[in-house]
């Protein structure tokens, strides 16, 4: 999960919303835990994660077009 949240920091996500966002991917692949196969648990993790970034991105440029 470390490496995850340092992945984040690095795309440019502060730290309280890489938290949430590994917190919330974690939480899918515990979901999805038997449609995935166990030698791409990490790279599904990590997919998952940035694309939760990269809704979140969209999500905050829309709100201050507002």
């Amino acid at each position: 999960m470390n490496q995850l949240y340092l992945y984040l920091i690095k795309q440019g996500a502060n730290q309280e919303t890489a938290k949430d966002i590994v917190q919330e991917a974690v939480c899918k692949l515990l979901l999805h835990l038997e449609s995935i196969d166990t030698d791409r648990y990490k790279s599904w993790l990590f997919k998952v994660a940035i694309n939760l970034y990269y809704d979140y991105c969209r999500k905050k440029k829309n709100l201050s077009t507002w």
